[in-house]
């Protein structure tokens, strides 16, 4: 996850560590975190979902097209998943809102596969939906370094009594 941050990027003063080491969280959170979310698609098949800013309409942003702001995986029962763990969508929408009046302004949108999340960015032009498969790669080699990770999406798996996906996660 060493490739440099991109547009989207939340400001970084506070995360949460708990799984994996403050590096990786920092970078992930910092722009690179369509790469843990791919990794974590194609790991479990759970849907990749972005969080889209949309325009203000006060003559500030200078584009129509919505930005996306972060994207992530959608757990069994509808919780955002990423490199900080399990959240809300209202929890992960106020970590990445820069300012109170941008509250309204942000959208998740779900997509069931890799390409439709990024048929989705590419449409709207965003550089989120260029990454680099080594970077991916990176990113499953970091989510399957760590154990305490690999229990939390083995227990959302099991909660939800999802068998689409082998549980083999844990060697």
């Amino acid at each position: 996850m060493g490739r440099p941050a991109r547009a989207g990027r939340r400001s970084v003063s506070r995360f949460r560590t708990g799984h994996f080491p403050e590096a990786v969280v920092r970078a992930a959170v910092g722009g690179r975190c369509q790469d843990f979310a791919v990794a974590l698609h194609r790991m479990t098949g759970w849907p990749i979902a972005a969080l889209w800013k949309h325009p203000a309409g006060d003559g500030f942003d200078l584009s129509f097209d919505p930005v996306p702001v972060h994207v992530f995986c959608v757990e069994p029962s509808g919780r955002a998943v990423d490199v900080e763990g399990l959240s809300s969508f209202d929890d992960l929408t106020k970590a990445y809102c820069r300012r109170e009046a941008d509250l309204g302004r942000h959208a998740v949108e779900i997509h069931g596969d890799e390409s439709g999340w990024l048929m989705a960015a590419r449409l709207r032009g965003s550089d989120m939906a260029d990454f680099a498969e080594s970077a991916v790669n990176e990113a499953d080699d970091v989510i399957r370094a760590s154990e305490s990770f690999l229990r939390l999406v083995e227990s959302l798996q099991a909660a939800a009594g999802d068998t689409s996906q082998p549980r083999t996660l844990l060697a």
